[in-house]
């Protein structure tokens, strides 16, 4: 076995960062397309904070003009109850954004459970959010394009910042 030479542990110590740093760019892309694929995967889908995946959904509506102010007050003040009636029901950083003088509120939320049906059938039934929606579903305006019972019109996600490219595709055909 080689004895340690102190004379040239120099060059010894650049082999060694040379190996290193070698195998780290030969194998760090590996790494990371392997860490992504387990985390961004499934298609609309982001890793959630502590709650595993989360789907990340926006929708948009009209707001009636003559009843703006209304639809502003109520959701400045929004009820605890409400607020626990969502989390409940997995939905997680929920957002209205609105649009003058057009007159359109664009919401996100980011739904975090594993049954959405069952779990917004849950919310709907809800107490509280029936009271909710007896407030604010008269301010606002379905739009001509809506679906046949849709009041929230769906919106499917174009662009996504973490590279997952994949499902844009099938999304733009559609």
């Amino acid at each position: 076995m080689p004895q340690f030479n102190p004379t040239n542990a120099a060059s010894t110590t650049i082999s060694l960062s040379s190996l290193a740093l070698a195998t780290l760019i030969a194998v760090a892309p590996v790494v990371i397309v392997f860490l992504f694929s387990q985390r961004f995967l499934v298609t609309g889908m982001t890793a959630g904070r502590n709650e595993g995946m989360s789907q990340r959904m926006g929708m948009v509506i009209g707001v009636k003009p003559e009843r703006l102010a209304e639809y502003k007050r109520l959701h400045a003040e929004p009820w605890p109850e409400m607020d626990q009636a969502l989390w409940d029901a997995n939905i997680r950083n929920y957002s209205i954004y609105v649009r003058e003088p057009e007159n359109l509120l664009f919401g996100y939320w980011e739904y975090v459970g594993t049954d959405y049906a069952a779990d917004m059938h849950i919310l709907g039934q809800r107490a509280v959010t029936k009271r909710w929606l007896a407030l604010t579903d008269p301010c606002q305006a379905r739009l001509a394009t809506a679906a046949e019972g849709e009041l929230w019109s769906l919106m499917p996600e174009i662009l996504s910042p973490h590279g997952d490219r994949q499902w844009l595709s099938s999304s733009a055909s559609s």
